[in-house]
């Protein structure tokens, strides 16, 4: 998985590793059992937006997605399937970004919908 390959991502599971490696050292050698949990989301964003930012990624560099999901957020669209029913009408769509101070990019949005 090219996630597994990236160095930020090595660097967390050597991390836990290390963590898990620390906590059964401070077990008893015979009853050394740890419950791991894993989770499936990325921190900070639930994972309807991530969804959400992974559909941007697409069709925009990673500088422009930032500016383009916080317009989003603003306007209400914080999942794709509210996207995809908002692009239906791409100038009421950009009248709504326009409104709460941000600009987006008609051929951009025009793109994302096709």
């Amino acid at each position: 998985d090219a996630v597994f390959k990236h160095p930020y991502v090595k660097c967390l599971l050597n991390l836990a590793r290390e963590r898990v490696k620390a906590a059964l050292a401070e077990l008893p050698q015979d009853d050394q059992w740890l419950i791991c949990v894993r989770t499936y989301g990325r921190p900070g964003f639930p994972p309807h937006l991530w969804d959400l930012r992974r559909a941007l990624l697409r069709f925009w560099r990673q500088g422009n997605v930032d500016g383009v999901f916080d317009t989003l957020e603003k306007v209400g669209i914080n999942t794709v399937d509210k996207l995809v029913t908002e692009l239906k009408d791409i100038d009421a769509l950009l009248k709504k970004a326009k409104g709460v101070g941000h600009k987006l990019s008609k051929a951009g949005l025009q793109q994302l919908s096709a």
